[in-house]
């Protein structure tokens, strides 16, 4: 989470949709910019999680949050569900698995990607959806949605509106996990899965692909 009490915008950051980037191009040409910090409503400051949820962010911000702009990025789910796959199979989840002696639980993760083809672990995966992060009480509480298909353009696009120039704003792009797309008999399955485990996700990309806001019910 980037906030920026001068421009007045929260920058929730969903996983897998490049937060990473965009924050750290941000943290780069503002120093007005705070990642995993608010000021609460006594003052003082409080650490946030770097994938806190927007409902978090409001509730920590109180009052004071209807003066700031929410921005968050979406993906298409697919792609999530394959990048995370990759992301521990020979990712940096899998990097830092090989170098650590604790987290027990990242090294389970790996291991179980690693024993699992893709549309198996993707079936069995409890991932967690994107929703989670940009609903609050099953209604979009993101102000500009971006979509990650287009971060280069979509990040000029949302972010000038703050007044960064377009140059400002170039991402430079570090730690992508390499892998090829999934063939298209295998892809077609992981859109079945993906409908059925992340069809709200589903939802919210659409809003994001036609650059709208969206109310949208709570899962059921």
């Amino acid at each position: 989470m980037i906030v920026n009490d001068e421009r007045k915008f929260a920058f929730i950051e969903v996983p897998k949709t490049g937060t990473s980037t965009i924050a750290k191009c941000l943290l780069q040409i503002d120093p007005g910019c705070r990642r995993n910090r608010l000021i609460g409503l006594d003052g003082r400051a409080v650490e946030v999680p770097v994938h806190a949820t927007v409902s978090d962010v409001r509730r920590l911000l109180g009052s004071d949050a209807e003066q700031y702009t929410f921005v968050a990025f979406l993906r298409d789910p697919v792609e999530v569900m394959v990048s995370k796959y990759h992301f521990y199979r020979t990712g940096r989840a899998a990097q830092r698995s090989a170098s650590e002696r604790g987290d027990i639980g990242r090294k389970m993760r790996v291991a179980f990607a690693r024993s699992l083809p893709i549309v198996a672990w993707c079936a069995l995966y409890p991932f967690k959806s994107s929703a989670h992060f940009v609903l609050d009480e099953g209604t979009l509480a993101v102000d500009l949605l971006g979509d990650f298909a287009d971060i280069q353009t979509e990040v000029v696009r949302i972010f000038g509106r703050f007044g960064y120039e377009a140059d400002q704003l170039a991402l430079t792009f570090e730690n992508r996990t390499g892998y090829s797309r999934p063939s298209s008999p295998v892809y077609r399955w992981l859109q079945i899965i993906a409908s059925i485990k992340l069809r709200q996700d589903f939802q919210l990309y659409e809003a994001a692909r036609n650059k709208s806001r969206a109310s949208l019910p709570a899962n059921n």
